[in-house]
């Protein structure tokens, strides 16, 4: 063969479809031949990026949450039980009632001196705890013979 339309020299394909070469000389094929060659294999471009995690869940203020809400509960109570002691102070109790006693049994003199005066003589040992309780019942007896008194004695 001749050189066919100025192909240039070198390795081509037989034209079988086997993926066999040739080598042409520029004018004619010649007997040597090669292979099938492996794919030429192109450098891909750059490498992959690395994967992207997702960030960690931001963390919970858990801790600051177990704090805060047993010394809400605890102020809760906290406050319940000043209210309920405070009423419970102001109700009629066994002390208030044993103070009321001894204000109508005691003389009329004032309210303080002779409720002061009762105070002294009760030997009880729960007493001081409740000594305002008493204190105040005594007075209010003495308060109220006193107003008795008063509507008796006036015209």
């Amino acid at each position: 063969m001749t050189r066919q339309g100025g192909v240039p020299p070198g390795w081509h394909d037989d034209g079988t479809g086997s993926g066999a070469q040739r080598w042409w000389d520029g004018y004619r094929w010649t007997d040597h031949r090669r292979g099938p060659q492996p794919p030429v294999q192109h450098p891909g471009g750059a490498p992959y990026p690395p994967p992207v995690w997702p960030a960690p869940p931001a963390k919970r203020r858990t801790s600051r949450a177990l704090w805060i809400t047993p010394l809400a509960v605890g102020a809760v109570l906290l406050v319940g039980y000043a209210v309920f002691f405070a009423v419970s102070r102001n109700s009629h109790n066994e002390w208030y009632q044993k103070g009321y006693d001894m204000g109508m049994q005691s003389s009329l003199l004032t309210a303080e001196l002779a409720c002061s005066v009762a105070v002294l003589e009760t030997k009880d040992s729960n007493f001081s705890f409740h000594r305002r309780d008493v204190e105040r019942g005594c007075r209010d007896a003495v308060n109220k013979r006193l107003e008795e008194k008063k509507r008796y004695d006036s015209p």
